[in-house]
């Protein structure tokens, strides 16, 4: 199946319960029989009745795969950021596929390890934080002072990766990555470590509603292509 479809590059926040939409994204959909087996999946019932997508009415899904960008350049000015980087050049030319505000989120296993000693637990899942590049300094939250990685890798000249902002998070990095229920007893332990270390940083007035607690950078390409590997 090879139809057109649109997709919208939005969606409601867990925090404010407010919406957002920095675009859209020409898309094809995916082959029938991967689509139907989708909607069976996530359409099945438990004994209780409840279905396995979390909704109350069965509905359809269907797999989709860009065919082109978004330009963050073109994003509409929902949030002060948008205009300050467009203004200072931070967007330039970078552009997303299905990933959320930036080309590339960038998390620090040092960080990760700061907050489970500031929380009092023994285990974080990396993957809640729904990192696109892992990295694993000697210092946490140094990811937040760096303005350019150069990533050496295979590539004749090193890409260089350019620092956008500051990432801050929703209530999604609290939760189980493969099941969706809350880490720990305390639902909210992310917010509440991190709010509590470094309660200006939850008040950016670059991310008016968007503002929360940080975790990860937001870093771009700029429109440069390269290889990124394990080294």
């Amino acid at each position: 199946m090879n139809d057109d479809i649109v997709v919208s590059c939005s969606g409601k926040s867990t925090t404010t319960g407010g919406g957002w939409s920095l675009g859209t994204i020409p898309c094809k959909l995916g082959d029938r029989k991967a689509n139907d087996w989708i909607t069976a999946y996530l359409n099945h019932q438990d004994k209780n009745g409840k279905f396995r997508h979390g909704k109350s009415l069965r509905t359809s899904f269907a797999f989709a795969r860009s065919v082109s960008t978004l330009q963050l350049r073109n994003y509409p000015e929902i949030f002060p950021i948008i205009s300050a980087a467009k203004a200072d050049g931070r967007l330039g030319r970078n552009e997303k596929r299905f990933s959320d505000f930036a080309p590339l989120l960038i998390c620090n296993r040092a960080s990760l390890e700061r907050v489970k000693s500031l929380g009092n637990v023994k285990d974080y899942p990396m993957e809640s934080m729904r990192a696109s590049i892992i990295v694993d300094s000697k210092q946490s939250w140094s990811e937040e002072r760096w303005k350019y990685i150069y990533v050496q890798g295979n590539n004749k000249e090193p890409l260089t990766l350019s620092k956008i902002k500051e990432c801050p998070r929703c209530t999604v990095p609290c939760r189980h990555p493969k099941t969706g229920k809350y880490l720990f007893p305390e639902k909210l332990l992310l917010w509440k470590v991190l709010k509590k270390a470094f309660p200006q940083k939850a008040s950016d007035p670059e991310w008016g509603s968007w503002a929360g607690v940080y975790f990860g950078v937001y870093f771009g390409n700029n429109g440069n292509e390269g290889i990124i590997q394990v080294g």
